[in-house]
């Protein structure tokens, strides 16, 4: 008998797999689509205890930069630069999202954690199939948070890309030191 996160590794993958996800431990990368890589991991929370067993789900999105970047993925011919990596309840509003692992481990206690997965998660990662989808995704992630958490990672990412213009204007509404923001623009080849 697998031991209980294997467990929820293969029920998640169920869902997963059929859709061009490939797990490796805790982890499902989907590599179907060369310009952006998506990731769900299954984090296990750190104050577990006994019978008391939760876990987050942390989403990744990668942009294809090239010969650059800081990521290479199995499968994959380019290097990647992460532009989102967060727990998935940042799309509801709950940073802090938990699951709780179910005491009984069979396929109709993992349902709330199903029904999360297929109707909050993977829409929004579905949605992010390309770089302009994934710049639209998360302007409007960055709307519903009300700050601008993904504009430096998003925009060093489309300096790689060559998209220079772009990469500016994402410069400029980075939130954080004016000072550090030029330095690492300009580290991406932007000037400000």
């Amino acid at each position: 008998m697998p031991d209980v996160w294997t467990q929820v590794a293969l029920e998640l993958g169920k869902l997963l797999e059929p859709i061009g996800y490939r797990r490796s431990r805790l982890t499902f990368t989907n590599v179907t689509v060369p310009a952006v890589v998506r990731t769900i991991k299954i984090e296990k929370y750190r104050w577990n205890v006994g019978g008391d067993l939760r876990f987050q789900l942390i989403l990744g999105i990668y942009l294809a930069t090239g010969e650059v970047g800081e990521f290479a993925f199995k499968g994959a011919q380019s290097r990647y630069s992460i532009v989102f990596l967060q727990n998935a309840g940042v799309l509801w509003g709950d940073p802090t999202q938990l699951w709780q692992v179910p005491t009984a481990l069979t396929q109709d206690a993992f349902d709330p954690i199903r029904a999360d997965v297929e109707t909050r998660i993977l829409p929004f990662l579905e949605r992010c199939d390309s770089v302009d989808a994934v710049i639209r995704a998360l302007d409007e992630a960055e709307a519903q948070v009300g700050w601008r958490p993904y504009s430096a990672p998003l925009a060093i990412a489309l300096a790689r890309l060559g998209r220079v213009d772009e990469a500016r204007e994402l410069f400029r509404r980075a939130p954080g030191d004016p000072e550090m923001v030029r330095t690492i623009a300009a580290q991406s080849g932007i000037e400000l």
